[in-house]
């Protein structure tokens, strides 16, 4: 009995081997055994192609000449034509030499990941594309989708940098879409619709219907911007992102940190961009494939492989470029100024480590090592912890503050205009405290006020007007917003978050800033600031660098 390689109408591969074959079968890449009758079936990817011809060559086994043709083709598609970006595009503003080369590399693809460093102008170079693709009628509308905190950055950078007149249409799930009109520009027939919506929406299904009912009938183009947010295959925002996307007639992806943990990060990304991209079926292939796995039941990722294969797959379908190589910006400078905790901080702290929260009288246990760590950086942050009734952390500003004192100091020494990061409520409340104590013009934003508006209120205030400090949580103003007009960045406390850390930093050091600038991280002694910051300095968030520390038997600063 020979092995026979056929087709079936939805496009698998069905092989029907003998017995002794069965391991060559295991061996595919990417495949399900259906023993009702007795075979294998296999999706027509690149590596389940070259698996089968390799191990199941014409000369000794029987091939349909449709799977022949489905597996040759798949292992040698076509190659495509490129053309360039059009030259009768007419740019609103100059792009620099980096766009341009990412709008060539584009411009003829159906899918494509613009995995440009922050700062680097990918909003703009997407922009651009999606108005040529609608000028030449290739598209009618395209669906923005990015993080809440983005929206209004869209829309601003839309009515400065498209070249059509348009709608921009922000959809919402639960009552009627705002929209804005851009008055200026080339008039299309059809018209053109740019719909915004935020991906927070996506986890719960009904943005994503009211995104999917927007664009149904319509040839438009998606874009999700931040794609990190669709890194884990297994999410609603992920699958509904891969479904909508699905009946689009191009999609593109933007990230400046697209390998946040690891190769498997990539997975769901390419999944909406383009199956076929790395075409070996479904997550656990895709696993089993690039990663590295051991550890308890075999669900820990040690290591990687196969990377350059991996990144062989995605290279003619992304443009990757650092904020070092497109652009001459000034330096970043960084400097730690450390303080000494008070006695009542250094006793609270001694309780935490101990296990505890609050005071003697009232206290409940911290469980693990990572609620340690969140309530020391609080306490040393200078907030101090109670319990209230309901046996709920409440974290209230202290009076006498090292870390505030050390902000005055900083702030009496400098005339210019200046970023102040932190990573909780009250530690804002405390800066601006202070700041009018010194009588120090300033602007806030901390996700209190859930206004998209009044964040851009805030940002625009600072950058044109007089207040000369943005205060800020980094969740809620840490991302997709210029604050060029800054040359100096104090961290009262770092965020656990690596891509947060990154992306606050770049809110001051991207296109636009011609000046030096200078990040302070205020670190307090005998806490667990300098765990948070040397986690973010070896490129780990803190869960992940705590793990580490812990399988490694390491001490993890008294913490543990």
């Amino acid at each position: 009995m020979k092995t026979s390689i056929t087709l079936s109408p939805t496009r698998r591969f069905i092989v029907k081997a003998p017995t002794w074959e069965i391991n060559a079968c295991r061996s595919i890449p990417s495949r399900r055994y259906v023993s009702l009758r007795s075979e294998w079936i296999a999706p027509v990817t690149r590596l389940n192609s070259a698996h089968l011809l390799r191990v199941f060559p014409v000369s000794s086994c029987v091939w349909s000449d449709e799977a022949l043709s489905a597996a040759n083709e798949s292992v040698s598609p076509r190659e495509r034509v490129r053309d360039p970006f059009p030259h009768w595009y007419k740019y609103v503003q100059p792009p620099f030499d980096h766009q341009r080369t990412a709008l060539d590399r584009a411009w003829s693809a159906s899918s494509f990941a613009f995995f440009m460093e922050m700062g680097t102008g990918k909003t703009k170079t997407t922009i651009d594309l999606v108005c040529a693709k609608a000028m030449d009628g290739q598209i009618e509308a395209a669906l923005i989708v990015a993080p809440l905190s983005m929206i209004l950055g869209w829309r601003d950078e839309i009515k400065k940098q498209s070249p059509i007149k348009a709608t921009i249409s922000r959809l919402r799930s639960s009552k009627k879409a705002t929209e804005w009109k851009i008055e200026e520009g080339v008039q299309l027939d059809s018209g053109f619709t740019f719909y915004l919506a935020n991906i927070e929406g996506f986890s719960i299904g009904s943005l994503a219907k009211v995104a999917a009912s927007a664009t149904a009938g319509k040839r438009f183009a998606m874009v999700v911007d931040e794609s990190t947010y669709i890194k884990n295959h297994e999410t609603a925002r992920t699958k509904s992102c891969i479904r909508i996307g699905q009946q689009a007639k191009a999609r593109y992806i933007l990230s400046g940190l697209p390998v946040l943990k690891g190769a498997l990060d990539l997975y769901a990304q390419m999944q909406f961009l383009d199956p076929d991209i790395v075409g070996v079926g479904d997550f656990y292939c895709y696993r089993n494939r690039y990663a590295v796995m051991g550890g308890y039941e075999n669900r820990e990722v040690l290591g990687y492989q196969n990377l350059e294969e991996l990144a062989s797959l995605i290279a003619p379908h992304a443009f990757q470029i650092t904020k070092k190589e497109a652009l001459t910006l000034p330096d970043k400078v960084y400097k730690t100024v450390r303080v000494e905790l008070t006695a009542p901080q250094l006793q609270q702290i001694k309780l935490l480590k101990s296990g505890l929260v609050g005071n003697r009288d009232q206290s409940r246990s911290v469980k693990n090592v990572l609620e340690k760590v969140l309530r020391i950086q609080q306490v040393s942050s200078g907030l101090s912890l109670a319990l209230n009734a309901d046996d709920r952390v409440i974290a209230t500003p202290v009076a006498d503050n090292p870390k505030m004192h050390a902000l005055r100091d900083i702030m009496t020494g400098f005339d210019g205009k200046a970023i102040v990061w932190c990573s909780f409520v009250p530690e804002v409340h405390a800066v601006a405290l202070l700041l009018d104590q010194l009588g120090i013009s300033y602007v806030k934003h901390t996700g209190e006020d859930a206004s998209i508006e009044h964040r851009q209120t805030a940002i625009n205030e600072f950058q044109h007007g007089e207040p000369r400090v943005f205060i800020a949580t980094v969740q809620s103003g840490g991302i997709a917003i210029t604050l060029t007009a800054a040359t100096l960045v104090v961290y009262i406390s770092n965020s656990w978050s690596l891509q947060a850390r990154a992306q606050s930093e770049d809110r001051a050091h991207r296109i636009g800033q011609t000046n030096k600038v200078t990040y302070i991280d205020l670190i307090a002694d005998g806490s667990v600031d300098d765990l948070v910051r040397t986690a973010l300095t070896e490129k780990r968030d803190l869960a992940e660098h705590i793990r580490l520390l812990i399988n490694e038997g390491l001490p993890i600063l008294g913490v543990d």
